[in-house]
């Protein structure tokens, strides 16, 4: 994948975030994201975004982050600094985590959203 087919994928997620309504937000989000199912919070909304693409990136780079923190369009110390604030881990790297399961998307968006 190209660098600019994997910022056409993000910009397109993005504008499908943007345009979508409250019914269409229970679709694209896992349920653990909307409290009581009724919607979800712009900033947890913006942190799964985030998470998505940034897992997006290193996976397609096989976690060269030098490269995935280009496609991204971010620096490389702010693309670690994402990867430690959402707890993001290389997949079979951590043995009691699930295979691609590092991540618990619920949990990092508390974590985030505690820290503002």
């Amino acid at each position: 994948m190209t660098k600019f087919e994997a910022q056409e994928k993000i910009s397109s997620a993005e504008r499908k975030i943007t345009a979508a309504s409250s019914s269409m937000l229970a679709e694209v989000f896992p349920s653990e994201l909307t409290p009581n199912g009724v919607g979800s919070t712009l900033r947890s909304m913006r942190a799964y975004a985030e998470i998505h693409a940034i897992k997006l990136a290193l996976d397609k780079t096989n976690w060269n982050r030098k490269r995935a923190a280009q496609i991204l369009e971010i620096s490389y110390r702010g693309l670690l600094w994402k990867i430690q604030q959402y707890h993001i881990t290389r997949p079979g790297s951590m043995p009691s985590a699930p295979a691609g399961k590092a991540v618990d998307l619920a949990a990092a968006i508390s974590r985030e959203e505690s820290l503002r």
